[in-house]
């Protein structure tokens, strides 16, 4: 079973917003900068030396730090946008077509610039997202979208394929 696709830098961009809120790891900078955050706000206002209700300080606390938080993620996410869909046109490989074959030894990629057979022990998870099918290899992925499949039902026998036979022979 094979697939085409096509990687501009629109996909890319839809690509990097549809995973930027499933990311743990932009959840987990986001509750640690809420944190610093927080205590800082906390703790200046207890010092202030005005008698105020503990809750009080502690929803003051909350809002200003979910403030800065908020705002310092939206920053930091526009900026690594920006980065990402201007820089993905220097490597030579990532835009364009990419075609996906399910091979008996592994998943084959073939772009412009290489032709890639993951084997099936080389790939360490796939997920199947609803608008996007994900394989993990190494420290990178493929990503296919679904959009460039015919049916819901094309989509769905690609990737149970793609998961049965990486489960047999992993």
């Amino acid at each position: 079973m094979e697939i085409t696709t096509h990687h501009s830098r629109l996909e890319h961009l839809y690509l990097q917003l549809y995973l930027i809120p499933r990311s743990k790891a932009v959840w987990v900078m986001g509750f640690i900068i809420w944190a610093t955050l927080f205590f800082p706000a906390y703790f200046s206002r207890e010092q202030s030396g005005d008698v105020v209700c503990t809750f009080c300080t502690i929803l003051t606390g909350f809002i200003v730090a979910s403030i800065g938080t908020t705002l310092i993620m939206l920053a930091l996410c526009l900026f690594g946008l920006v980065v990402s869909v201007f820089s993905v046109g220097y490597l030579p490989g990532v835009l364009g077509e990419h075609k996906f074959v399910l091979k008996e030894d592994g998943l084959f990629e073939a772009t412009e610039a290489n032709e890639t057979l993951t084997k099936w022990k080389g790939i360490r998870s796939i997920k199947h997202y609803k608008k996007y099918l994900m394989i993990w290899i190494g420290t990178g992925f493929y990503s296919i979208p679904k959009k460039f499949f015919d049916s819901q039902e094309q989509y769905e026998a690609f990737g149970s394929q793609l998961y049965e036979r990486w489960e047999a022979n992993k």
